[in-house]
């Protein structure tokens, strides 16, 4: 009787755990101001497959295979991924297209697939396992591209779930201002909005520090904050504005920015003989000019120091405007 009731209230136990389950709920990330839920049994890539890529943007991709993260054949395409697809896969992946989002047509209710191709097969290389999908949308003031490459065998489960990745996506309204990363180590801030008037239609600073903040959001050079920096330290701030009329001479330039690209000088106000500052200036083509502003608190910066400084201003999120 005794060994009955146990092997009965082992059987229950096994019951009640198998009947509270439930599928795994889809994990929720979140890219550059787009968050989605990625579905059980799918991955994300963990950074850029079109690193070279800068206008348009990828913003994510995923999938169910290897999402295989090294230069193809095309810089506009995850080609190295697209290549590895076995024909049982389906690979998502969304690009972000800075300027004007005229010409782009409405989010759709429920995405679906369009019967639009792409160069994604040739760029795969050949007998591609896959046929790609390619549109386009707008959600609040933003433009984007969505690839859908469908293995040729991919079931229609998979196919369900990267139509309802896409849905799930919910976007937000574009940045008005830079946004430096939140690194260890780093402090950030953003100024108001300035405008004064005349030609000057707006103006932003962005700051990336590792020291306390102590002067104005405005304020160029921070005279109180390098008076503090100690070797080690670093400031950048980073101005963008709009004006009725180009300046003359400002060369053009493309995100992510590189110090190797600037120029070294000196700067008014205390230790301004001492220590160097480093600087960007140009324009981002139909969006806004860029002012960059990079103290170090060393005469001769160490690599450590400016391999830090790079990496902070490599993971700007600039704005597609201001």
């Amino acid at each position: 009787m005794r060994r009955s009731i146990a092997l009965l209230a082992m059987v229950s136990g096994l019951g009640g755990c198998g009947g509270s389950g439930s599928a795994e709920p889809p994990a929720v990330h979140h890219q550059d101001g787009v968050t989605y839920s990625l579905p059980a049994g799918w991955h994300v890539a963990s950074r850029s497959l079109t690193p070279h890529l800068v206008n348009p943007r990828e913003v994510f991709t995923a999938g169910t295979g290897r999402l295989v993260a090294q230069d193809g054949r095309c810089a506009q395409m995850p080609s190295a991924a697209l290549a590895a697809m076995t024909p049982g896969d389906v690979l998502v992946t969304v690009q972000e297209r800075f300027g004007s989002e005229q010409g782009f047509p409405a989010r759709p209710q429920r995405f679906t697939l369009v019967d639009q191709r792409s160069e994604a097969e040739t760029c795969a290389g050949p007998h591609p396992a896959f046929v790609s999908h390619w549109s386009e949308f707008r959600d609040r003031g933003r433009a984007f591209h969505v690839l859908v490459a469908v293995g040729r065998n991919a079931s229609r489960a998979r196919v369900s779930a990267a139509l309802a990745l896409l849905d799930s996506m919910r976007i937000q309204r574009g940045l008005h201002a830079a946004r430096f990363p939140a690194a260890a180590g780093w402090r950030t801030r953003v100024s108001g909005p300035q405008g004064e008037g005349g030609c000057l239609h707006r103006q932003r600073t962005s700051w990336a520090s590792t020291v306390p903040f102590s002067d104005g959001a405005a304020n160029l050079p921070p005279h109180t904050m390098i008076e503090a920096l100690p070797p080690d330290g670093v400031i950048i701030a980073a101005m963008q504005w709009s004006e009725c009329r180009r300046p003359r001479g400002l060369r053009a330039l493309n995100p992510p920015l590189s110090l190797r690209g600037a120029a070294r000088m000196q700067f008014p106000g205390p230790r301004g003989d001492e220590l160097p500052l480093y600087r960007i200036i140009g324009r981002f083509p139909d969006r806004y000019n860029v002012d960059v502003w990079v103290f170090f608190g060393r005469h001769n910066p160490t690599a450590a120091q400016r391999a830090a400084a790079q990496r902070e201003l490599a993971g700007v999120r600039w704005p597609a405007r201001l």
